[in-house]
């Protein structure tokens, strides 16, 4: 263990439902984890499978797993909220049911907030298949210090990922000032921006970046995703627009401009991803409104601007086909 590592306890919150091909693999990679003073609290949300039974038989052979069990299926963010509750470490971290962990993601993340002195940490991660199970990576600790409001404008532009499985956070900055997960889509988002505006107003402005992809994230159809309705896509649209009022500050202006732009072109996908794939019946008032956010606001930046990459410019333009799609679907 690196002399930089202390015996500080991490809490690590594993919300679980109807998982039971993938829960081994994942409480294997935590279990495995290099940083060993570990309290890994496991929800399980009413799972109909094996999942419960798999989860007790880690415990009996584990002592730092605690199993706790909603009575009735709540979603991922309740979960998550029950073991922001009962967790008793000086960090915690979330790591999803089906995805698994590189056995050095934890300490990684530990040594980069001791390293950088600061009161968050972010890591990188890779998507894969169940037929390409990642092996341990073995890397060596690589980590930069970033200033947060830097790290802030890549977050608003998706540069990196809001997916709250890539962070390492003080308990004690979540408790004093209650944050919590909110239901509906971009929770993980909330969660962060409510997190990172606490930082800001008290003067913080670093982050721990780890530049180790330590999170596998499994793609599978049954992943555990938020169902659209129109209460999501109203939380969606709340979201953006208290980030926006945050960057209104004369400090973030180039940033207010590129985040209107960006949320304008989120707001029309996530219509889109809402109606045609979830099938989820809107509001046709709703649909008037994101419609009409993306026609203020498009025009707020240049639309070839250099500050995005050329995906986020592909990005940009299938939205811009799509706004046009659903405008004229409702002629």
């Amino acid at each position: 263990m690196n002399s930089m590592q202390s015996n500080e306890l991490i809490t690590v919150i594993v919300p679980t439902y109807n998982v039971e091909q993938y829960i081994d693999q994942c409480l294997t990679s935590i279990l495995e984890q290099t940083y060993k003073n570990l309290e890994i609290i496991v929800i399980d949300d009413c799972s109909n499978d094996n999942t419960y039974e798999k989860i007790t038989k880690f415990q009996n052979i584990d002592s730092r797993i605690k199993i706790f069990r909603n009575p009735v299926n709540k979603g991922v963010s309740y979960s998550r909220n029950i073991g922001l509750d009962n967790m008793n470490g000086a960090y915690v971290c979330f790591v999803d049911s089906d995805d698994i962990i590189d056995k050095h993601q934890i300490e990684y993340l530990h040594r980069s907030i001791k390293a950088n002195i600061c009161k968050i940490a972010y890591i990188g991660g890779v998507s894969f298949c169940d037929n390409n199970v990642p092996k341990d990576l073995q890397d060596e600790f690589e980590y930069e210090f970033m200033e947060l409001d830097k790290f802030f404008g890549k977050f608003i532009l998706n540069k990196v990922s809001c997916a709250v499985t890539r962070y390492l956070y003080i308990v004690d900055i979540i408790k004093k000032t209650n944050i919590f997960f909110r239901e509906g889509t971009f929770e993980d988002y909330k969660f962060n921006f409510d997190y990172i505006n606490f930082l800001f107003s008290i003067g913080v402005n670093k982050i721990g970046y780890c530049k180790n992809k330590t999170y596998f994230y499994r793609k599978h159809p049954e992943s555990i995703t938020a169902k659209g309705t129109n209460y999501s896509l109203i939380n969606v649209i709340d979201v953006y627009k208290q980030t926006l009022n945050m960057l209104s500050n004369k400090k973030y202006k180039k940033l207010y401009k590129l985040a209107m732009y960006s949320s304008a072109s989120n707001f029309v996908y996530e219509l889109y991803d809402t109606t045609m794939n979830k099938h989820v019946s809107i509001d046709k008032k709703l649909i008037n409104i994101v419609l009409n956010y993306y026609r203020d606001n498009i025009s707020a930046y240049p639309y070839l601007t250099f500050r995005f990459t050329i995906k986020q410019k592909l990005v940009f333009f299938r939205n811009y086909l799509i706004y046009h799609y659903i405008k004229n679907k409702l002629k």
